[in-house]
């Protein structure tokens, strides 16, 4: 007995020193895997995330599958290795100030290029600290009296008051100081005509005094000049995020909280809870008002608490502001050279 199982053994060794060898894989190719081809660590790792998700196979089989998923893993690794290369390289090149000539030269080459790259790092980091500088629950905590209005009123139809104002028709912001009748319009100095960037944040530091001073008379029609600009916002952003992040999202989130609790079947469509529920849940990119209605009218009151849960912030959520504003710190300039500009719009000649 002892001799038959020693014998067998030498065989499952034997079967299992082929299989780590070698696979054949769709086409008939044959893959060899060196043993020097990945660390200790990797192969005790992924062995180990293979076989706790393994069910009822047998030994002889657990070997070829942990060598097929050893073998897509790494795969996976240097593919993960490639982008990670190519997203630093292209940081190196993004992150320069350029002139309005080398501007458009260097946006030609990206259409051509890596512009997945680049839309993946902006909806990463950029778009994450720009659409947190919209919050109301944040203005409201920085301005607390202020007038915010986020429906595209007309500015020419409110009067003059004691409260400071901040509009945002859907595209663009523009505040007015109390007691104030000119209303600042970042597009008239600090962001490119028809650009969508840093508009609710400059429009947030002129009514609280923190705008770097303008270099319209300096060079009025430099393209450099809005390097500057996009720095100052994205420092001022920094420290309003260190400050009020937590603070912001736990007022959301109670918020939510609150809402959940109230919601049932005979107040889902009162008018004025159907306005809070639209705030949280309407996905303004991606669906017209038209269709949000109809998604709201077939959804139970259950569908709706479950959105809403999904829309409060979580420890990852936090975390992931906090990993996009050092980002946009440390990358600046790829926060100008990263936005679509139409130049017919705007009066830059340098």
């Amino acid at each position: 007995m002892l001799k038959k199982s020693k014998s067998n053994k030498k065989k499952i060794t034997k079967k299992m020193r082929n299989a780590k060898r070698s696979r054949k894989v769709k086409g008939g190719t044959i893959h060899t895997v060196s043993k020097n081809t990945v660390s200790k660590n990797t192969v005790s790792n992924t062995v180990n995330k293979y076989m706790s998700l393994r069910k009822r196979n047998t030994p002889k089989k657990d070997e070829a599958e942990i060598v097929k998923f050893m073998e897509k893993e790494k795969r996976n690794q240097i593919k993960n290795m490639k982008i990670e290369k190519k997203m630093n390289e292209w940081k190196e090149i993004a992150n320069k100030q350029f002139n309005k000539k080398e501007y458009q030269e260097y946006r030609d080459i990206i259409k051509k290029t890596v512009s997945d790259i680049e839309q993946d790092w902006v909806d990463n980091n950029l778009q994450i600290i720009i659409d947190f500088m919209g919050l109301s629950e944040l203005w409201e905590i920085l301005i607390p009296n202020i007038d915010l209005r986020t429906e595209g009123r007309n500015s020419s139809n409110i009067l003059i008051s004691d409260r400071p104002v901040a509009i945002y028709s859907g595209s663009h912001w523009i505040s007015r100081k109390a007691g104030d009748s000119v209303w600042f319009d970042p597009y008239k100095e600090y962001q490119i005509n028809g650009s969508n960037q840093f508009c609710q944040t400059y429009s947030m530091m002129y009514l609280l005094n923190a705008l770097p001073s303008p270099k319209m008379e300096e060079d009025e029609i430099s393209f450099m000049k809005f390097y500057e600009y996009t720095d100052e916002a994205i420092k001022f952003i920094k420290e309003i995020m260190d400050n009020y992040l937590i603070k912001t999202t736990t007022i959301i989130n109670n918020k939510i909280d609150n809402l959940i609790n109230t919601l049932n079947d005979n107040n889902k469509n009162d008018k004025n809870i159907k306005k809070i529920i639209k705030g949280y849940l309407f996905e303004k990119d991606n669906e017209s008002e038209s269709e949000f209605n109809k998604r709201y009218d077939i959804f139970t009151v259950e569908n709706i608490k479950n959105e809403l849960t999904n829309k409060k912030y979580t420890e990852e959520n936090i975390n992931k502001h906090k990993k996009a504003v050092e980002e946009c710190s440390k990358n600046p300039n790829i926060c100008l050279n990263s936005i679509e500009y139409d130049f017919k719009l705007a009066i830059i000649e340098k």
